[in-house]
């Protein structure tokens, strides 16, 4: 473990009268080869790129310029500590090979602020460089009546560390600058549109004009003049494809945000309806961090522990299903209750998944390796009828796959997953976070039922060590609940994350399944509902076509994916020497988590490390599950289907 403390400036960032800030984003050329970062001279300056200094620092106004690397940034010419308080210049120095450190510049209120790497690349390390010690944050300004901006800088290969990244959402900044010199920068691309509803703040990425992919992205959106309308769904508001040198200037409106982040504070989900985003701008719900709901403040979701189930040993080449299907209607829903076992037009539903389960046996039958041989099958939220468990069970034991099953609600409101194995009793994991689609059927609370939450977050453990993780929807859009679910008590990661969802925003979360990919550097596996698309497998892997993506599916796409995703070959690649990594591979770059674990020396910030892992989710409440299935008179319909056999339809 590397200790980091946390250092906390004072801000000289601040909002206008109308609440925006101008950022001038500047995308310069490197004056150097971009394809290998340790070709950087010892003596990184060039004096025909000064110019470009003296031509952009006088003309910067009140506000924010984000620069990316260039030659004529070093110690010698880069003297913005004269800078105008209220102005903040940040640009990425490169490698000071006299000193073996990777320095980004922060220039504010006339100090020049030297930020070191804390996670250093493949490329750092076979250049020898040493990381830094400190995390910086600018935050408070004692001396100011109004009230900063709250920022803090990444370089390159920091953006990586998730563990980085869990401590500024605990320090709730508005804006994160990442500068980078990497030809990944489409893949930080991803990181940002996740990070904008996770962390709930503005992110800006800068690359040099060899590379591009400058951007800026915001948390909410919109794409044309209609109402609701969207810039994307994922709220990137500006961005650059392909190389160019280019100035930009825009306006971050922190005043919306502020607005944005009380509303959710105070109103819970109603304060998407506050009205205060102009021109007809979508706000995205934030995670719980900043969001009320009839139970709970805003602020972390209250987790107990981490529970490690045992499983079956895994193997090295892991078959994975993914189901989108459509689901039963709203109204089956809301009229129900939520308990589709008691909806109208259940009986055809079941016979529907049935089908679909007898395809998927067939489709594992015809493959050449292991046929009739399935070891994942993954079903969307809130969408198997407890009366379904028996069937799906019996699947389980035919093909010795683990299912992960959204179901309907229980007796008492509470949305869970049911986890089966072959020749084991079910196991449920209950969401730890309250949804704005979770029971929409009730007058209370805004129209939404009262909900129980879960407080354990679940992982099932081979006798080898390899792990796979559980969770329902909006809980992914917690990046502390997946850090923990990841981390807490290990040393490495999950090698697969499942993720249950019936969420309409399926390209955020998509963008969210490939960041994490990378970020823990294992597979995730996600299941909606065809409705609204998005499901897939995906991985830290470079393959044809859309990196990250082993397979998905589209919008209003019913479709079964069969995946072979192999577990051997990751562990292969997480074991990698950095020289190795310089290397043509099948696998992407390892991030800052497989390159070192942090600490913080402020324990609010840390994932939770604890050798201490708590005992199994008991077990009576899933057979208590089960024994309601059984007195169901669907159950009993199901009994009297099963004995006339597949696809008789009882009278």
């Amino acid at each position: 473990m590397k200790q980091v403390e946390i250092q906390r400036h004072d801000s000289d960032l601040f909002a206008n009268a109308e609440g925006m800030l101008p950022l001038r984003l500047v995308q310069m050329a490197a004056g150097v080869d971009v394809r290998n970062q340790i070709a950087l001279p010892d003596t990184p300056r060039c004096e025909s790129s000064d110019c470009v200094l003296d031509s952009a620092v006088p003309a910067l106004h009140y506000g924010l310029t984000v620069m990316s690397y260039c030659r004529g940034i070093d110690r010698s010419s880069f003297q913005l500590s004269d800078a105008e308080s209220g102005r903040a210049v940040v640009a990425l120095s490169g490698t000071w090979h006299c000193e073996k450190k990777s320095i980004t510049y922060v220039s504010m209120g006339r100090n020049l602020i030297h930020q070191e790497k804390l996670s250093l690349s493949s490329e750092d390390q076979v250049a020898k460089l040493t990381t830094g010690q400190v995390l910086h944050v600018y935050a408070g300004n004692s001396s100011s009546k109004k009230q900063p901006v709250r920022w803090a800088v990444l370089n390159c290969h920091e953006y990586t560390h998730v563990e980085l990244m869990t401590a500024l959402m605990v320090e709730q900044i508005e804006v994160l600058v990442v500068v980078s010199h990497n030809a990944a920068t489409r893949l930080y691309w991803e990181y940002a549109r996740s990070d904008v509803h996770r962390l709930y703040c503005y992110v800006i990425v800068v690359n040099t004009a060899e590379l591009g992919g400058s951007a800026v992205f915001a948390p909410y959106r919109r794409l044309g003049t209609q109402k609701n309308a969207q810039f994307s769904a994922s709220g990137q508001l500006f961005g650059t494809r392909g190389p160019g040198e280019f100035t930009t200037e825009m306006m971050l409106n922190i005043g919306v945000l502020r607005k944005l982040r009380k509303d959710f504070e105070t109103k819970g989900f109603d304060g998407i309806k506050s009205g205060q985003l102009p021109y007809d701008l979508e706000a995205m719900v934030p995670s719980q961090h900043f969001l009320s709901t009839f139970d709970a403040r805003p602020g972390a979701p209250v987790v107990v522990h981490c529970c490690d189930e045992e499983t079956k040993t895994l193997p090295d080449s892991m078959r994975v299903a993914v189901a989108q299907l459509e689901s039963m209607s709203l109204d089956a829903y809301t009229t129900s209750g939520y308990r589709l076992t008691k909806a109208t037009g259940v009986g055809v539903f079941m016979q529907k998944l049935s089908s679909w389960l007898q395809h998927v046996e067939f489709q594992c039958s015809l493959k050449s390796e292991r046929p009739g041989k399935l070891d994942l099958l993954a079903l969307p939220e809130v969408f198997v009828p407890r009366a379904f468990l028996p069937l799906l069970q019996a699947f389980s034991d035919r093909t010795g796959a683990m299912v992960v099953a959204g179901v309907d609600y229980p007796a008492e409101n509470a949305n869970e997953c049911a986890i089966l194995r072959p020749g084991s009793s079910p196991i449920l994991y209950r969401k730890v976070t309250r949804s704005q689609y979770d029971g929409q059927c009730s007058e209370r609370d805004g129209g939404r039922m009262q909900m129980k939450r879960g407080d354990r977050l679940l992982r099932f453990v081979d006798p080898q060590g390899r792990a796979i993780g559980v969770l329902i929807c909006y809980d992914y859009s917690h990046l502390d609940l997946l850090a923990r679910l990841n981390l807490e008590g290990r040393e490495s990661p999950l090698d697969m994350v499942v993720v249950v969802a019936h969420n309409p925003f399926a390209d955020l979360y998509r963008s969210s399944c490939i960041a994490d990919a990378n970020r823990f550097y294992q597979y995730i596996v996600m299941s909606n509902v065809a409705k609204y698309g998005g499901s897939g497998v995906f991985g830290p892997i470079r393959g044809t076509g859309a990196r990250q993506v082993l397979s998905e599916a589209g919008k209003n796409c019913e479709a079964v994916l069969i995946v072979d995703v192999n577990l051997k070959e990751l562990e292969e690649a997480r074991a990698r020497g950095y020289e190795e990594e310089l290397h043509e591979s099948k696998f992407q770059r390892l991030p800052g988590v497989l390159k070192g674990r942090i600490v913080f020396t402020d324990p609010r910030c840390n994932v939770p490390q604890s050798d201490q892992v708590a005992a199994a989710v008991p077990r009576r409440r899933s057979i208590q599950s089960m024994l309601e299935c059984c007195r169901s008179a669907t159950w009993l319909w199901l009994k009297k289907r099963m004995r006339l056999g597949p696809g008789a339809v009882s009278s």
